[in-house]
Parts: C-alpha cells; structure tokens; sequence
C-alpha cells in the first residue's frame, strides 16, 4: 500500500543515519548512563527534553527528501475512511525523527495542499496515560488549558472537536506499547474527516506496530 511504501522509504532513510551513529565510538561521543529511580539499576536512557512544534531552520540541514516523502503522504488520496491514516517515524534517539515532523507541520504548503482545518502537536514520552494524553490532544486542538474531567467528559469533548473536521496530529516521542492503550485514546480520533492524519515518531518498532 501507499503507506507502506512511505514507511519502508523513511525507514530505509533513519537506517542509514542508525549506521552513522553506531561509528560514535570512533566518533568520541559517549552515552549517558543514569540511575533507575524505580528499579534501583543503572540504565540507558536519553535525556530528551520535552518538543513542540517549533523548529529553527538555520540548524537543519539535510531534510528536504525526508519531508517530501512525509508530505506526499498528507496529500495522498490514500485514506482509511473508517479512520485517520496512520504513519510512523521510527528510529533511535537523535535520528532527528522530531526535526522532520516539525519540518513538516511548519511547512506552509499544508494549509494550501493538504487543507487541514485544524492540527495539532503532542509530546507524549514515557508516561502514556490514556486520560493525560487524550486531554493534552484536547488541549492542543483547542489551545485552552482549562480541560479536566474523566475520560468520558473529554472523549465527548474531543469527539465534537474533531467531528467532520480534517485534522493533523503529531504523536511525537510516543513508547507506549500496549494496543488497548492506544485504542481508548484514538476512539475520538476516530470521528475526524476522510483524509485526516496522525503522524508518530518513536524509537520502537513495536510502538509503529501497535497504532496501525
């Protein structure tokens, strides 16, 4: 399918930048070794800080293949019309997975090609709680932060939000495993209009695997 082919051609892209980064050891760099504060264990983790959808152009260099292959996918015909299409970003940290999807929600051609009525950004990071994360995309889409309530109240929210409406949303920094997880969060989702999209990056294959 066509996303499919989308998804092999950026993945071939991240690969080849993976081999760059397996040369850091003969590069000099070093890797961050950190104390679990749960498990008690020394682990490695990246020390990544919160994104938004902003980007500095005058430090990216390299992107434009990258962000045609993604924006040919927001204004392809190819949809799911019983919900957004669906394309993850995979690949390990530093890859620049947050670079492209900012590339790509700044750039100008989408209001006049892709003809969005709305989008959003959301970091989303370790904690996936299906109640925070479904409230932070509430918050994004109607940029007020006065949103609480259960997970009824702002499904309902959500759902009139989006109902009818062709949105972008960008999943950014997503490790979430678990497909139930994932379901009760894209259920509202689900009410946008034919030719809405959600973009996800992610350094798990697994994670790709679960928000099919």
């Amino acid at each position: 399918s066509f996303d499919k082919e989308i998804e092999s051609r950026i993945k071939q892209v991240l690969d080849n930048l993976e081999f760059l980064s397996s040369l850091k050891g003969d590069l000099g760099l070093k890797e961050v070794i950190v104390v679990g504060l749960e498990s008690g264990s020394g682990s490695k983790v990246s020390q990544k800080l919160p994104s938004t959808s902003l980007v500095v152009e005058n430090v990216i260099y390299g992107r434009d293949y990258d962000k045609e292959i993604i924006f040919n996918w927001l204004t392809s015909d190819a949809d799911n019309c019983n919900q957004p299409s669906i394309l993850s970003v995979v690949g390990m940290g530093g890859m620049g997975k947050t670079t492209l999807a900012q590339l790509v929600y700044n750039d100008q051609r989408i209001e006049q090609e892709a003809k969005f009525d709305i989008k959003a950004w959301v970091c989303v990071s370790h904690d996936f709680d299906v109640v925070r994360v479904t409230r932070e995309i509430l918050q994004a889409f109607t940029k007020s932060k006065n949103k609480d309530g259960n997970l009824e109240m702002v499904h309902r929210e959500l759902k009139e939000k989006l109902t009818g409406k062709r949105f972008l949303l960008v999943l950014d920094d997503v490790w979430n495993e678990k497909r139930e997880k994932w379901e009760a969060v894209q259920t509202p989702l689900n009410y946008g209009a034919q030719g809405s999209r959600i973009l996800v990056t992610t350094r798990s294959g697994k994670v790709a695997s679960t928000m099919r």
